[in-house]
């Protein structure tokens, strides 16, 4: 059986209003859907991670908050940018969110596409073209910092003598990490696949057909057993979007997101995003994801591409029992 994670929508809200009502729906909105999605049956809430390119609740604070509201559901990022930060920082926040969470944290990772994502790096003085070699040596040091008292690093992003920051994680997270797809179908960029071989302990893509997961999910594996690493006991993740209703109705809500959440983005039009939406009445949507699984997703990560995420989070109940 599948298992289901939520996506808070902290891109939206940050987005959408400002002031009191931010404030009020910071805690309505992003805190307590977490609860909500908790109780409904999801096992993981995530957050997604940019600076300035989609400005949003920063991630490892806002999951801090999330996991003090919630019981059991694990909580994560999809995706979050490490290259954007240097790895000591990143090692305390992930070491005490982990502690924190009783050891729930899990960490999707990625670097990001697209225009608005070069700008971000412009603005931090951080080299966008070499960002994939960048995120692969900060995992390095990151997962050192994670396991060794001091870290010693000498690399082309970093060097540290005898650093560390004191605290370690529970339990060392879970690296998941992400992709778009496929290079030519059926093969990752080889720095993916070299982060996949030192790191990969799940894969979390985006948007891919059913037959080009099955694909990816077989050569990710491999890449792993290839790095001489064990996977996680789920390592088959897919993010993925969500509209249950009629479909005039989840298109409409739909194309209204995607429009505002990702003008002039450069990756992908809103017309392709739009296609990849799974939308419509309970049964067709577990039709869908049953197709999914199938291919090998273990997990999903279910984003709600709407504003009204309280009647998502009540209709997706109807789809679980489905699936």
């Amino acid at each position: 059986m599948p298992t289901f994670g939520y996506l808070l929508p902290t891109r939206e809200i940050a987005s959408s209003t400002d002031g009191p009502e931010s404030v009020a729906r910071t805690r309505t909105e992003v805190v307590e859907n977490a609860a909500r999605a908790e109780a409904a049956g999801f096992g993981a809430v995530w957050v997604g991670d940019s600076l300035v390119a989609k400005p949003r609740h920063a991630p490892l604070v806002t999951l801090a908050a999330v996991a003090e509201r919630t019981a059991a559901a694990d909580v994560g990022t999809a995706i979050y940018l490490p290259s954007l930060r240097h790895p000591l920082p990143v090692a305390q926040a992930t070491a005490t969110l982990d502690q924190l969470a009783g050891g729930r944290l899990r960490l999707g990772v990625g670097v990001g596409v697209g225009p608005d994502v070069r700008h971000e790096y412009d603005q931090l003085d951080l080299p966008y073209r070499r960002r994939g070699r960048l995120l692969n040596e900060h995992l390095d040091v990151l997962r050192t910092l994670w396991t060794e008292e001091t870290v010693t690093h000498s690399g082309e992003f970093y060097d540290l003598e005898d650093a560390g920051v004191g605290v370690r994680p529970s339990s060392e997270p879970p690296v998941y990490v992400a992709s778009l797809g496929l290079e030519d179908g059926e093969s990752f960029h080889p720095l993916i696949e070299e982060r996949i071989r030192r790191h990969g302990d799940g894969w979390l893509p985006g948007q891919l057909a059913p037959e080009t997961y099955a694909t990816g999910l077989a050569t990710f594996r491999d890449l792993v057993a290839e790095g001489g690493r064990e996977p996680a006991a789920r390592d088959a993740l897919l993010y993925l979007d969500v509209l249950v209703g009629s479909e005039a109705e989840c298109r409409h809500a739909a194309k209204r997101f995607m429009d505002r959440y990702y003008p002039d983005d450069g990756a992908q039009t809103v017309e392709e995003l739009l296609e990849t939406v799974v939308l419509g009445r309970p049964e067709a949507v577990a039709e869908r994801i049953g197709a999914f699984v199938d291919a090998g997703v273990e997990e999903f990560v279910v984003r709600f591409p709407t504003d009204d995420q309280h009647r998502q989070l009540r209709r997706f109940r109807e789809v679980l029992p489905a699936t």
